[in-house]
């Protein structure tokens, strides 16, 4: 807990929660310690069988010599960091940080993600996590009421019966591969994208693969997925919508 209080990130990338320690190479046999302390933790009681010990993905930046140690997996936050970080003191201001990652983490592995609350709620969450609340650069006038608000909308969302049942044996990639189908079943794929307030040529697109197309991406591309509904501009020029938006 020291090392993640001092170096260590509760991050969202990709509108995905993570966890990320990171020290100089000089530290490589304590962060060799670290990962095999991780990678051999006990499983708990509820984990899927399927659910295999937490990968650890270990990279260096050969500018700075820093070596990062990462877990972005679902479900090896949720089954086996998650139980030891609720039991874990904190003293940092990182303590904010952790209690809006697990937000995060719950809204994913509960598919509470999956819903139009849940992904601005993710959005939200974003916005002042880490140093987007501590940067100058911070667009929230007043930042504490913006995650007491948080909290407040989280609070209200868990209260709603979640759309995974976990007591299932089925990983989080089973659920969301599920739930895609189910959601592209009910609803077709239908992207609004706006540059400048204003619709980009071809604006509305049928699918995501002729929005992609549209912006010269591959058709097979994610970026749809990340950003339609979150209000975030992608390149910070386009803004991904599923509905038409008001003046």
């Amino acid at each position: 807990m020291g090392f993640i209080e001092a170096d260590g990130t509760y991050g969202i990338k990709n509108n995905s929660p993570y966890l990320q320690i990171a020290q100089k190479n000089t530290s490589k046999y304590t962060l060799n310690a670290i990962k095999d302390f991780i990678t051999t933790l006990p499983r708990t009681d509820n984990k899927p069988d399927k659910v295999l010990s937490p990968n650890v993905i270990s990279t260096i930046n050969k500018k700075t010599n820093v070596i990062s140690l990462t877990i972005n997996s679902i479900d090896s936050l949720y089954f086996y960091l998650l139980p030891i970080l609720n039991e874990s003191k904190m003293y940092s201001r990182k303590k904010i940080d952790f209690k809006l990652w697990k937000i995060a983490l719950l809204l994913y592995k509960l598919g509470y993600y999956y819903t139009p609350e849940g992904k601005q709620l993710l959005n939200d969450i974003s916005f002042c996590i880490n140093k987007s609340r501590y940067s100058t650069s911070c667009k929230i006038n007043n930042v504490d009421d913006f995650i007491n608000e948080i909290f407040i909308k989280s609070d209200k969302l868990f209260a709603q019966e979640p759309l995974f049942n976990i007591s299932l044996n089925k990983t989080h990639l089973n659920f969301a591969q599920e739930i895609n189908i189910q959601q592209r079943k009910l609803t077709p794929n239908i992207v609004f994208i706006y540059k400048d307030n204003q619709l980009i040529q071809g604006s509305p697109f049928i699918s995501y693969s002729d929005a992609h197309k549209a912006l010269g991406l591959n058709t097979s591309s994610k970026i749809c997925n990340r950003y339609i509904n979150t209000g975030k501009l992608y390149k910070k020029l386009y803004l991904f919508s599923s509905k038409p938006l008001n003046n």
